[in-house]
């Protein structure tokens, strides 16, 4: 019973998710994605980066 409570507060969570993330990509420009996309390979990058010094210790 708690397991399909919390299956339809996830479903719900993501509908809102997702009618939320179509509205804010139609209102994005060319400019904006190629920046969030810009940022978000430099923060795999850093993140990439920072693991192989960790892990060479």
């Amino acid at each position: 019973m708690r397991a399909a409570i919390i299956l339809m507060l996830l479903l719900c969570v993501a509908s809102m998710a997702d009618s939320f993330i179509e509205s804010v990509i139609d209102r994005l420009n060319w400019t904006d994605l190629i920046t969030m996309g810009i940022v978000v390979f430099a923060a795999l990058l850093i993140y990439t980066v920072n693991n192989a010094q960790t892990r060479g210790r």
